[in-house]
């Protein structure tokens, strides 16, 4: 190229020199042009050869780096920053197809585009399939402006070439911040440098699963030499250890003929000692059995503890209620007897009325219920003769136990007094008669029976509690259905029931369990089933009277009426305003107050003299007992009267004079009236 460079210089210089100067001037200027054209020319071939020198150099560099390279990634970086010194563009990075059909980077230039992930688009699917696509200005690409603003930011045109490798499709992009970067001879570099890097990559991948392949190999016969050596050492050691099994065997037939020696002595010893362990064996199971009562009656100690805090727990609860919701029960109680007693009998509204009392009384049961299995309800203990309770109360059980069943009562025999509250008493009667009945749907007998009865030690000993010493038995024994003993070791348990959902609460036989605990008494059920079952109850005997002013009071007239004054205290006003109610229409003069000290200021400034003081116990600053001391000074022959929901289960006459009387909350107008006439008629 330069030789013939230099023979155009000489010939223009010729023809400058060997022309006549009468030739043509038009003539040597044509000439001189065409010359001056053929050495541009030239210099232009001389630059584009060179170029193709570089970019020749650049992939045999480029093509030498992969083959060179053990890691692909690093090749392919390599080469893409050759690239990028050669052709001046900004950043390039290779894409390669993931089996999801996203495009991941596998080499960059920059660690902007490193980890990148692809979603392939129509361009990309385009240049995947086999072709070069130029984007010039990446603002109308629409697989450009997927990507996040971060990638574009320096990107305005872009080079996508495509080539393949052992694990897919991939392209080669190439980045520059100036739009139309990349002219014609720079897509031809790429697309010639795209396959020969494929090819490149396809056998270095090739030779990496090769030299894969012989390292696996060589480990695999490095192992069979490690396993052959150690079958080696194997095959000595077993031929050591047959040695010593041979000596052993030997020396075991040594052994057997001392054991079988030392055999005959040992029978003999055994046989002593079999001798001694058998004594002792006895002796051992002597004293299991007694560790095993004694257990036993642990357990029964820990069951009858866990009973106890149950039935704590239980009256807790019943007797934080049980004030104020008797309080609530003698207003719905009070008034609706009051409403019916006013009403005529054909008036629509009393049947409505009828059921609202008759929901209240409920009400009360199943408090004066919970009360008493928790062993929490108010008791007014006395002298009284299990005898005449159950004869008192003989005709109502006969209406309540209905005609198919046959009441026998057996209290003929006199029998010793006992203390006990004898409404008590009698709920115990007529729970007890209720689940006998429940027992007997189809009929039969209810047989109720008295009897003195004394334990000594021994008999105490066969009722677990139970201590020497007299007793009142009252039994009650049905030929009903009866019941299992699995049955009978829940049955005093509160809420348990046999009977259908909706038939019982479970509170009566757990009811007389409480109540019967609360006397210091014992209870016991003997049944098996369809053989009836047999209640008895032990009630500790006194030798004490039952005072003779108790044996036969008349009742008064409660409705009479009436003149005298009756101090009215009570910290509820639903109370106050019920017993004015029932009282002042039957001539009753009623002083209302709400505590102690509002009651004693209206007696001291009353006009009238104040003939009775009915009194709530339990009230804030002053109680109902330190009320009526106080009430006794200025009117010392005035009748007293208490009244209360609920006292923490103790006697009331532990906490009020033998003259005073007392009346059970809830409060109905019958009751008030019945008290007063009692009261106030003696």
């Amino acid at each position: 190229m330069k030789g013939k460079r230099n023979e155009l210089e000489d010939a223009l210089k010729s023809l400058e020199s060997c022309c006549p100067k009468d030739v043509c001037d038009s003539i040597q200027q044509t000439l001189s042009s065409e010359l001056r054209k053929a050495l541009l020319n030239l210099d232009r071939a001389r630059s584009r050869e060179q170029e193709l020198r570089e970019e020749s150099d650049a992939l045999l560099e480029g093509m030498n780096i992969i083959i060179s390279s053990e890691s692909t990634r690093k090749a392919f970086k390599t080469v893409l920053e050759v690239l990028k010194r050669l052709l001046s563009f900004d950043d390039a990075f290779v894409l390669r197809e993931q089996s999801n059909g996203c495009l991941s980077a596998v080499a960059s230039t920059s660690p902007l585009f490193e980890n990148l992930v692809w979603q392939s688009g129509a361009m990309f699917r385009h240049v995947l399939a086999g072709n070069s696509v130029n984007v010039r200005d990446i603002s109308i690409s629409t697989d450009w402006q997927e990507q996040p603003p971060e990638i574009r930011r320096n990107v305005s045109s872009a080079l996508h070439t495509p080539f393949n490798t052992t694990a897919g499709r991939a392209m080669l992009v190439c980045t520059s911040s100036r739009a139309g970067f990349f002219n014609k001879s720079r897509i031809q570099l790429l697309e010639r440098f795209s396959p020969l890097a494929g090819q490149a990559l396809y056998n270095l991948e090739i030779n990496d699963l090769l030299r894969d392949e012989i390292s696996e190999r060589k480990q695999a016969e490095e192992s069979l030499e490690a396993a052959l050596t150690n079958l080696r050492s194997a095959q000595e050691e077993l031929i050591i250890a047959n040695e010593a099994l041979t000596h052993e065997i030997q020396e075991r037939r040594k052994a057997e003929d001392a054991l079988r020696e030392a055999y005959d002595d040992l029978e003999l010893r055994v046989e002593q000692r079999t001798t001694e362990l058998r004594e002792s064996n006895i002796l051992l199971q002597r004293e299991i059995n007694e560790r095993r009562r004694a257990e036993e009656e642990k357990e029964k100690m820990f069951v009858q503890l866990l009973q106890s805090q149950k039935m704590e727990s239980i009256g807790h609860l019943a007797g934080g209620v049980s004030h104020d919701f008797n309080n609530l029960l003698t207003t719905i109680i009070g008034y609706s007897e009051l409403a019916l007693k006013m009403l005529p009998q054909s008036h629509p509204v009393r049947e409505y009325i009828t059921y609202i009392d008759s929901a209240g009384e409920k009400a009360a049961a199943l408090t004066r219920q919970l009360l008493a299995f928790s062993r929490k309800q108010m008791l007014e203990m006395k002298v009284v003769n299990l005898n005449a309770i159950v004869d008192n109360l003989g005709k109502m059980l006969t209406r309540m136990i209905g005609e198919d069943i046959v009441l026998e009562i057996h209290t003929r025999e006199e029998v010793a007094n006992i203390i006990a509250d004898p409404t008590q008493i009698e709920q115990i009667l007529m729970n007890m008669a209720v689940n006998s009945k429940d027992a007997m749907p189809h009929g039969g007998r209810l047989s109720i029976r008295t009897a003195d009865v004394f334990l000594n030690e021994e008999k105490a000993a066969r009722h677990s509690g139970m201590r020497p010493g007299a007793y009142v038995m009252l039994s009650v024994q049905d030929t009903g259905e009866g019941m299992t003993k699995e049955v009978q070791k829940d049955i005093f348990e509160p809420f348990f029931t046999t009977k259908v959902r909706g038939k019982g609460t479970g509170l009566g036989l757990a009811t007389v369990y409480g109540i019967v605990k609360q006397h210091n008494g014992h209870i016991y059920v003997d049944s098996e089933p369809g053989q009836g079952t047999l209640f008895t109850i032990y009630f500790p005997a006194t030798e004490k009277q039952v005072p003779e002013h108790e044996l036969a009071l008349p009742k008064p007239d409660a409705f009479r009426r009436a003149t005298e004054t009756v101090l009215v205290v009570d910290d509820d006003a639903s109370i106050r305003s019920l017993v004015t109610d029932t009282l002042t229409p039957l001539g009753y003069t009623c002083l209302n107050a709400a505590n102690g000290k509002e009651a004693l200021q209206i007696a001291q400034t009353s006009k009238e003299t104040i003939d009775l003081l009915l009194t709530d116990i339990v009230m804030p600053e002053m109680n109902g007992p330190a009320l009526a001391a106080l009430f006794k000074e200025q009117y010392p022959e005035s009748k007293v009267i208490f009244m209360s929901g609920y006292i923490s289960g103790v006697d009331i006459s532990s906490i009020i004079n033998r003259e005073d009387a007392f009346l059970h909350k809830p409060l109905t107008p019958t009751k008030l009236l019945n008290k007063l006439g009692e009261v106030l008629g003696s």
